[in-house]
């Protein structure tokens, strides 16, 4: 799964310019979607070959999530609360690596598609509200 992080790294600059002529939200949701089809995907992967395209898909669509997430809010963000909220990015991140092993230990035994699939349905929660949001920047 290297791949997907180098994917990812080369991906973000593009990511931005595709935000900022597309509008964040829409390149969001887009992003996110593209990722709940990549991990469904995944353990069904009839091939090596065909899982590592699927990991390069969700390395593009977390990289750009992630780059649509931190642009939307440095845009709507008021310059007195923006370093403290852009801080607050990184708390899923730490949560994720706190309560992730114990949930996808939980979760594996049903068999590792039922983790991708949770974590699937996981991305589509956010495409859902990233959908939903009002934005004061969508193209």
């Amino acid at each position: 799964f290297g791949v997907s992080t180098l994917v990812g790294a080369l991906l973000s600059p593009i990511a931005g310019v595709l935000g900022d002529r597309y509008g964040f939200q829409r390149v969001l949701v887009a992003a996110a979607a593209a990722g709940a089809v990549s991990l469904v995907g995944m353990p069904l992967a009839p091939s090596l070959l065909v899982l590592a395209l699927y990991a390069l898909v969700f390395g593009a669509a977390s990289a750009t999530a992630t780059a649509m997430v931190i642009a939307q809010l440095a845009v709507d963000l008021p310059d007195d609360r923006r370093s403290a909220t852009l801080n607050l990015v990184y708390v899923p991140l730490y949560l994720g690596g706190i309560l992730g092993g114990v949930l996808g230990a939980l979760l594996v035994q049903g068999g590792l598609g039922v983790v991708m699939t949770a974590s699937a349905l996981l991305m589509l929660a956010g495409a859902t509200l990233a959908f939903n949001r009002r934005s004061s920047t969508a193209a």
